[in-house]
């Protein structure tokens, strides 16, 4: 979620999709779909300077409650948004996207950036600039799955990664007969991911500055989002009680 000019907060919500909540806990839902069809999974979401709000539909084909078939399955239905809070209007920015997961607009608003889970990548649009509407790789053949990305003060980008990538799980994408009979089982037994706390702090030309790891994963793993917020480092995780804090460097 992301927090406008007005003071509401902008959620994503995986089922019910683009909300804004009042500081009252009113709730309004902005956008639930697009061109007659509805979000699968909204995932993340950022603002820009400008008011605009940028957020993805991780998935067209799966819902919160079986996502990870998308990762099996290897085929591209995510898709990266822009909501006009003045116009209510959507725009589809990108689309056939590995996982649509974790939004970052860079400070001066010049770019905006997302993850691609299930490719280990992240895509940056141009928002203003000679490249304005254009797209770039700037993230490739990271060494986990990406989720959330934030953009810090200083102009640098966090990034949570879910877990390391799993060898056991990429050889498989050659293998479709396996794929079939692996995605009829149980997901208990799937290659699980590895409980490896890791993080990455990066420029804004993609550049990884700094990794921080919990390599036993006793304090933090699974880590799905990072925010900076002076010399402190705030992280989520989907299998740790509470939120995690580390002292980092302000510049």
């Amino acid at each position: 979620m992301a927090v406008d000019e007005q003071g509401n907060l902008i959620v994503c919500d995986a089922f019910s999709g683009l909300l804004r909540v009042t500081p009252q806990g009113d709730i309004t839902v902005l956008v639930d779909s697009f061109n007659g069809e509805r979000f699968g999974l909204t995932d993340d979401v950022d603002i820009a300077p400008d008011g605009r709000i940028y957020f993805t539909d991780a998935t067209a084909n799966y819902t919160m409650h079986n996502y990870r078939l998308e990762a099996l399955e290897g085929r591209p239905s995510g898709r990266f948004m822009r909501y006009d809070p003045t116009t209510g209007e959507t725009d589809l920015l990108l689309d056939d996207l590995y996982f649509a997961n974790g939004v970052a607009v860079a400070k001066d608003g010049s770019f905006v950036l997302v993850n691609e889970t299930f490719a280990f990548q992240t895509r940056r649009v141009w928002l203003s600039g000679e490249r304005a509407g254009q797209s770039d790789m700037w993230q490739h053949n990271l060494p986990g799955f990406p989720d959330g990305i934030s953009a810090d003060d200083q102009g640098h980008f966090w990034m949570a990664l879910y877990a390391p990538r799993l060898p056991a799980l990429e050889s498989l994408q050659s293998l479709p007969t396996l794929k079939r009979i692996l995605g009829a089982l149980p997901e208990a037994l799937w290659p699980k991911p590895v409980a490896h706390g890791l993080v990455l702090k990066l420029d804004a030309e993609g550049n990884i500055l700094q990794s921080l790891h919990d390599a036993t994963g006793e304090t933090m793993a699974i880590v799905t989002s990072a925010e900076r917020y002076g010399d402190t480092l705030y992280m989520g995780s989907l299998v740790r009680p509470g939120i995690g804090m580390l002292t980092v460097q302000a510049n």
